[in-house]
């Protein structure tokens, strides 16, 4: 929570700080993981981010044999898989994650995260859209990083207008 409080107040040094010893408590939350790559990918230190996404998916592959039906766990799988750039196979993910539970919020925020750092806007919109409906907040959506490649389009302003 640190890592990610200093992270939104881009005291960067801290964060890097903060996740860094989440990971060396928790060294297998994948979710801490994926939120170092981002802060590494914030900061310009692609390898590096690379390499936490991809303890991400490894962490998230590991939980999803113990239980392949959980669709929040195949969610941030996707979510994760499509920063480590195998877009085909986070695009699977997010499709079965809203396939096994369509009735999710949380699962088709992620999903629309997927589809927008996929390059896939109609996806993208619908998914965002489902989860708005579901009670995301629209704040949420106008702040998220991984839908920034939808601000330009006129149905996202239209979704996310207050």
């Amino acid at each position: 929570n640190m890592g990610t409080l200093y992270y939104e107040r881009r005291e960067y040094g801290k964060a890097l700080e903060a996740y860094r010893r989440a990971i060396a408590l928790r060294p297998n939350s994948a979710p801490t993981h994926r939120n170092l790559g981002d802060l590494l990918t914030q900061l310009g230190r692609k390898d590096e981010a690379l390499a936490a996404y991809q303890r991400a998916v490894e962490l998230a592959e590991a939980a999803r044999e113990v239980n392949p039906a959980d669709a929040q766990n195949l969610a941030e799988l996707a979510v994760y898989t499509v920063k480590t750039g195998r877009i085909p196979a986070a695009l699977d993910y997010a499709a079965e994650a809203t396939r096994l539970t369509p009735e999710a919020p949380a699962v088709w925020w992620l999903a629309s995260h997927v589809y927008a750092l996929a390059g896939r806007t109609e996806p993208a919109l619908d998914a965002l859209t489902r989860a708005l409906a579901m009670g995301r907040a629209k704040a949420d959506a106008r702040e998220a990083q991984e839908l920034a490649s939808l601000r330009g389009q006129p149905a996202f302003r239209r979704l996310v207008a207050e």
